[in-house]
């Protein structure tokens, strides 16, 4: 059977929950935050039936009546401690030899992520894990893409950097990747790595493939 990823050339991957594993970690940090604010922290069910939206949207559903405003202003207090304390955003040993092993063989990487800028700037600091794999110019986020996922302009920039659509496959964990992917004319591997989703949460979606954990790319690019 021929591949569906023949002639790939660029490779993108969703940060959250796809090359990084992040959810209970920021839903133990964004609880802090609103206990700091005086709000109930939010049950565990929210914070995934929500997990994958823009953290500012997303905090007026797992807490109603909170000040977004002031909201991010703490967590950015509360996530800057987190990465002091070096427990975020680190890649496993599979995850970063399978970015050297996609690297190898020429693909383009670049990741698309929801965050906010200031969530991301330490990835493109020289040291980093990710920074070794993926050069700094080649993270986008809210604040550098036109439109964030699931709109398909958040791949404007990819295709005005001459590449086609068909030449394409994002890597995510969520509906929005799926759907921004879709809307985009790329193709789309689903990740279930984090346990947070099965099968059937994609189902009303295009996807290419599905993979159990990140290092399942190497059989499939």
């Amino acid at each position: 059977m021929m591949s569906k990823f023949i002639g790939i050339k660029a490779v993108g991957f969703d940060l959250d929950d796809t090359l990084v594993m992040t959810e209970p970690k920021a839903f133990e940090t964004e609880n802090k935050v609103l206990v700091r604010m005086g709000h109930p922290p939010m049950s565990r069910e929210v914070h995934l039936s929500t997990w994958g939206q823009p953290l500012d949207e997303a905090v007026e559903l797992r807490a109603p009546g909170v000040n977004s405003q002031e909201f991010m202003k703490v967590f950015a207090e509360e996530f800057e401690k987190r990465l002091k304390r070096d427990d975020m955003d680190l890649l496993t040993e599979s995850a970063s030899s399978t970015l050297e092993y996609l690297s190898s063989k020429g693909y383009y990487l670049f990741i698309l992520t929801n965050r906010d800028g200031f969530e991301t700037v330490h990835l493109t600091r020289g040291g980093h894990p990710i920074s070794v794999h993926i050069a700094p110019e080649d993270v986008y986020h809210r604040d550098n893409v036109d439109k964030p996922k699931p709109d398909a302009a958040a791949f404007n920039w990819l295709i005005a950097r001459g590449y086609k659509p068909e030449e394409c496959v994002f890597v995510g964990d969520s509906l929005i990747d799926g759907q921004a992917a879709n809307a985009a004319g790329l193709k789309f591997i689903a990740t279930l790595e984090s346990g947070i989703r099965a099968d059937d949460y994609f189902k009303d979606i295009k996807v290419s493939a599905v993979i159990n954990s990140f290092g399942d790319l190497k059989s499939l690019l």
